[in-house]
């Protein structure tokens, strides 16, 4: 008998855990509190160390927990905060801000110990302070405003001197006294006991198990985004460079013994920087396979390394390979390319004895004499070292040697482009001098017309291209400004020195004198596209300008009117609006000759001020009307009774007008059907502390939807 009743708790015990933890299993799991912000919903937009920055300025007064979720799975936002608070041993001085995007719902809960907060304090902030913020969608700023008041609640310590803290009921029902009764019931809430800790003990086992395979997969994942691609690119191609040293190590020896050491000096030095890059790219491979971990920022780093190394021994290779390619190519065609190379030369020199009469002909023009001093010296020479190595490579063809040949034909073309090139510079200066010889006066004629042309333009130009400048105190852009363009007077100026010059070298200096002409009429030539550029703006200013006034004005004399003939109901602001109207008509006014811009920016602002009145004494006049009695004898239907008008509100000074009826269902009077706004905030608590919201963005309805 003893043993089946010592069973019988166990049994009991193990049907009590199985029922927890499926019911566990399918209710909404209670959030932890890891530190003050929990974003879990993903709502404060990167703002999360604003938001923390706020909390700790207020930790003396308040500490403040954020908490953002999905939803509440059905529990009401009140109970939620409280069951969050109740399991994160929430307390003190501490209070907890819950937001349920999905359910468009939050509450704040504040713990009891909390000095100076109270019901209202707390519904206060929920309706001021919390609720505008979440409508309009601003989070994180509904965070840092709670702290905030919440702070300043705890500052202003309401209540009488001397009030007590709240403190938790105590309990009331008279305590049972110690027999076998009460003794069995504790035993019997025993098992309850063990089974809520052997519950907590496993799901907390069992979350913390579940979030490290999700961080090991989150990690995993994100290595093998960051880094798999790049890892398979780097191995790639270094193995893909290793074969390539491999390869050129084998084709040096097939160059050694095709071509001259001199040519293949370069093939040499190439692979041997080669092998240098590929060591250096295997020894980080090496790092990366060792035993010793690097972190991701150091694997990535390593690999893009890699990357590169490879990179420059392909470039680097692949340009000796074609260099080699080409003096195969020349090699196959050095006897044809010989000949070619011969006849070239007869011409060249041909061309260089046809140079000394053009050269003689740069005397009127020291510029080109200086350009071209000693070329024709240099071109003779350059001619006699292309007739050594043509006499060389017929010598290499003679004794079969076809490496020779073709290093002599390259250099016969190196000597024969070089004086070629000498040559035609002779012969550009002689062309240029003999344009300018035939162009010189009509491009000082053509100048002096530009000139006149700015000149006459130029007075009363107004300011070219003036751009919009910076309001006072604005800070300055960290880049340096580019500097302002020419103006045109400093063109004009230029444009006159130019010619003066180039008259002056028109005997001395032809060329010279011929490309001053040239420069100052593209001077002139720009100052006048200026002037005209600043005259077409202005009259597209002035046009738009004079449309916005017109505008304005139309506006402004409709608002006008409708006040005039209504000003009994119209009240203060509509009348500012159209006063500050008419002032920025008047300014508009005075600027549209001087600055269409200006005026064209306060002919803008009064059509706004004016349509602003406008609507402003409609709405005073709407208010208004509806007090008037039928027949418009007074507000009230009564005869000679005074009144005035505040804000579109008639207010009866008295009067002889008929008494009785009273204020009957008006706003002001005490019985009548009048509108009341109320609303509250949800209650409850756990332990000593209290909750109040609901849903938010409705007004002040105390709660609802947004």
């Amino acid at each position: 008998m003893l043993g089946r009743r010592c069973r019988l708790p166990a049994i009991l015990l193990l049907a009590l855990v199985w029922l927890a933890a499926a019911g566990s299993a399918a209710a909404q799991d209670v959030p932890r509190l890891p530190d003050e912000v929990t974003d879990g919903a993903e709502l404060l937009d990167g703002r999360e160390d604003e938001v923390r920055d706020a909390l700790a300025a207020v930790r003396d007064r308040v500490q403040l927990f954020v908490l953002t979720t999905g939803t509440t799975g059905g529990i009401p936002i009140t109970d939620f905060a409280d069951e969050v608070a109740a399991s994160n041993s929430l307390g003190g001085d501490d209070a907890l801000l819950v937001v349920a995007i999905d359910d468009r719902a939050y509450a704040l809960w504040v713990a009891n110990a909390l000095p100076g907060v109270s019901d209202a304090d707390i519904a206060a902030i929920n309706r001021d302070v919390i609720e505008p913020r979440l409508a309009e969608g601003d989070f994180a700023g509904a965070a840092i405003d709670a702290a905030a008041a919440l702070a300043q609640a705890t500052a202003d310590e309401p209540g009488p001197a001397g009030e007590p803290p709240p403190v938790p009921p105590s309990r009331t029902d008279p305590v049972p006294e110690p027999d076998d009764t009460s003794a069995t019931g504790r035993v019997s809430r025993t098992p309850w006991v063990l089974a809520a800790v052997v519950i907590a003990f496993l799901a907390a086992a069992g979350w913390s198990r579940v979030q490290q395979r999700r961080g090991r997969r989150r990690n995993a994942e994100e290595r093998d985004r960051r880094l798999g691609e790049l890892a398979r690119l780097a191995n790639a191609r270094l193995v893909a460079s290793d074969e390539a040293v491999r390869e050129a190590a084998t084709e040096l020896g097939f160059a050694e013994a095709q071509f001259h050491a001199d040519d293949v000096a370069p093939l040499r030095e190439a692979l041997a920087q080669a092998r240098t890059q590929l060591h250096d790219a295997f020894e980080r491979r090496q790092r990366l396979d060792d035993d010793v971990p690097e972190t991701p920022e150091q694997r990535q780093a390593m690999l893009q390394e890699i990357v590169a190394l490879t990179e420059r021994i392909d470039r680097t290779l692949a340009a000796e390979y074609a260099r080699l390619a080409d003096l195969r190519k020349l090699e196959e065609r050095a006897p044809r390319l010989l000949d070619e190379l011969a006849v070239a030369l007869t011409a060249a020199t041909t061309r260089r004895d046809g140079a000394d009469e053009l050269h003689a002909e740069l005397v009127v023009s020291p510029t080109a004499v200086q350009a071209t001093r000693g070329n024709l010296v240099e071109a003779d020479k350059r001619l006699q070292a292309a007739r050594r190595e043509l006499d060389v490579g017929a010598s290499a063809l003679q004794e079969q040697d076809r490496s020779g040949a073709a290093r002599a034909a390259r250099g016969a073309q190196v000597e024969l482009a070089a004086a070629t090139e000498l040559v035609a510079a002779v012969e550009r200066a002689a062309a240029e001098v003999d344009e300018a010889r035939r162009g010189i006066d009509d491009a000082l004629v053509a100048a002096a017309s530009a000139v006149d042309r700015a000149a006459a333009a130029l007075p009363g130009a107004p300011t070219p291209a003036d751009g919009p400048t910076d309001a006072p105190g604005a800070p300055a852009a960290s880049p340096p400004a580019p500097p302002p363009p020419p103006s045109p007077a400093s063109l004009l100026d230029e444009a006159r020195f130019l010619l003066a010059e180039a008259r002056s070298f028109r005997e001395t200096d032809i060329v010279r004198g011929y490309e001053l002409a040239s420069s100052a009429q593209a001077a002139a030539n720009q100052a006048e596209a200026l002037v005209r550029a600043a005259h077409e703006r202005r009259e597209r200013d002035l046009a738009a300008a004079t449309a916005a006034l017109q505008s304005a004005r139309a506006v402004h004399d409709r608002a006008a009117d409708y006040l005039a003939t209504r000003r009994e109901g119209v009240g203060r602001e509509a009348r500012t609006r159209l006063q500050e109207a008419e002032r920025h008509l008047e300014v508009a006014i005075a600027a549209l000759e001087g600055d269409p811009a200006s005026a064209a920016a306060h002919a803008r602002t009064a059509e706004q001020l004016a349509n602003e009145a406008y609507r402003l004494a409609q709405r005073d006049f709407d208010q208004y009307d509806q007090f008037r009695g039928p027949f418009g004898r007074g507000p009230f239907g009564g005869r000679g009774g005074s009144t005035i008008v505040i804000g579109g509100f008639p207010i009866p000074l008295g009067g002889s007008g008929r008494r009785g009826g009273g204020w009957g269902g008006s706003a002001w009077g005490s019985p009548g059907g009048g509108r009341s706004f109320g609303g509250g905030f949800g209650g409850g608590g756990f332990g000593g502390g209290r909750s109040g919201g609901g849903g938010f963005g409705g007004g002040r309805s105390g709660g609802g939807r947004f």
